[in-house]
């Protein structure tokens, strides 16, 4: 199996929207219910495919009474162009080329397929139970957030970085409010207590015995010089004077020294700007929290005003680490308290780092009071997952997902796996990328998990 990092907006919220998004593996099954673009309503009048359940209140009769919900192209282009948006590579070439890999597309689509059935699930048995989102809740719950990353301004930062509109973003929410409230609402699902994160830490002391470790804020102004480097290169590829060379069939050629002089120079106007930002926050005119919500182009870190968590030696860019180590040294010695403001800009892989030391961790072993909070959160969420993604292997028993001609027609099969034929593909790949022919079809046996298939 392709393995494809993905990275949400949740994931650079989750300290504080809906801490641990729901995302679930087994057996094939890959469902993220994170901050998608699609707002639900986005159609194409082209139907992809239809999903089927008896329905729970009829009386018996020779032909049952059968739910159903639809699922139409634009609903699956919104969720894939998602997925593929967040796929994460040095430049979009890269990523473009990536995407012809026929295995990794057809990841992608099983991803997009999963989610949307997911999804529909849900929604279906959450208004049979009259569980639901008002639009009272979505704001309420965000007035009570914003203030932890900076308000409305860094909020819209965000945004724009993800390109996705507020209204994009409500909408996810409230599907994430939603399948919280769906798994909370199950008559299994009950709170972590103490006693079991207790017994949880006393059976995994390898996860507490921590290095040493250093707590910083950061503010960073990139500059990635290879991705500097490419876009000079390509700039120079494209301009009309080459492209005058290309209409006499001549191919121009790159002056590097003219590149590199071009490199250098946004280099120094990174670091001038750093320059500029650190001075202004040794004089105190500018906090240093504000400072990154403003300036930062580490959003992640930018929005919670610069602040990182622990930092390992392993984990942290050289330079970083060594900067932040001779203060924890002079702070030893007694000369620098902590918090304090590193006097130079550090540079790194990333670019010009602002940094100011916190606090340090010499390495030793962590204890209950202050792992319980963590690991009450993970076993929580642990428990969430389960339940969820057994009740969604239980509810794809009992239904049939059909797909129609005009998703056939796309021939995804022959893009993934060759001139291999849909009737001989093995049972995994049933309902990956499409129903294949002469597989099981929806009025012979409802659709199952691929897990189940294989006995």
């Amino acid at each position: 199996m392709v393995s494809i990092n993905i990275h949400s907006f949740w994931s650079r919220c989750s300290r504080v929207f809906l801490m641990g998004a729901i995302a679930l593996s087994m057996g094939g099954l890959l469902v993220f219910a994170g901050c998608s673009k699609n707002g639900g309503s986005a159609q194409s009048g082209e139907l992809l495919m239809t999903i089927q359940w008896p329905a729970s209140s009829t009386e018996k009769s020779e032909k049952p009474v059968l739910e159903s919900a639809k699922i139409f192209r634009g609903d699956y282009d919104t969720v894939r162009n998602e997925f593929t948006s967040k796929l994460r590579f040095e430049n979009e070439d890269q990523k473009k080329e990536a995407l012809k890999n026929p295995m990794i597309s057809a990841q992608v689509e099983q991803m997009t397929l999963n989610k949307l059935i997911f999804l529909t699930l849900v929604k279906h048995d959450a208004k049979k139970e009259n569980i639901t989102v008002s639009d009272e809740e979505i704001k309420k719950f965000k007035s009570e957030h914003l203030k932890s990353i900076g308000g409305t301004m860094s909020f819209k930062k965000i945004l724009e970085s993800e390109h996705i509109t507020e209204n994009e973003f409500d909408q996810n929410l409230k599907d994430e409010l939603l399948i919280k409230k769906f798994v909370e609402s199950r008559s299994t699902f009950q709170p972590v207590r103490e006693a079991e994160a207790r017994q949880w830490y006393n059976t995994n002391p390898q996860f507490f015995d921590l290095k040493e470790r250093i707590k910083a804020s950061h503010i960073l102004l990139k500059f990635i010089e290879s991705n500097v480097q490419q876009e000079k290169e390509k700039s120079a590829r494209d301009n009309p004077v080459a492209n005058a060379f290309r209409t006499f069939g001549q191919e121009p050629k790159v002056n590097a020294d003219e590149v590199s002089a071009q490199v250098e120079s946004e280099r120094k106007q990174v670091l001038e700007k750093t320059q500029q930002l650190l001075a202004q926050l040794k004089k105190g005119t500018l906090s240093f929290e504000d400072a990154a919500r403003k300036n930062s182009e580490d959003y992640a870190s930018g929005v919670f005003g610069g602040k990182l968590d622990y930092l390992y030696q392993a984990t942290t860019a050289p330079s970083f680490w060594n900067a932040a180590m001779t203060v924890v040294k002079d702070n030893k010695a007694g000369k620098k308290p902590f918090p304090f403001l590193i006097a130079e800009p550090v540079k790194s892989v990333f670019g010009y780092h602002i940094i100011r030391v916190e606090d340090y961790k010499k390495a030793g072993v962590q204890s209950f009071a202050e792992a319980k909070e963590d690991i009450t959160q993970l076993l929580e969420q642990q428990r969430k997952q389960q339940l969820l993604l057994d009740w969604v292997n239980n509810k794809r028993k009992a239904v049939s997902i059909e797909f129609e001609d005009a998703y056939e027609k796309k021939d995804l099969f022959k893009d993934a796996f060759g001139n291999k034929s849909k009737a001989a593909l093995s049972p995994e790949h049933v309902g990956v990328i499409g129903q294949p022919a002469g597989a099981v079809t929806p009025e012979e046996k409802p659709y199952q998990n691929t897990a189940k298939s294989k006995g």
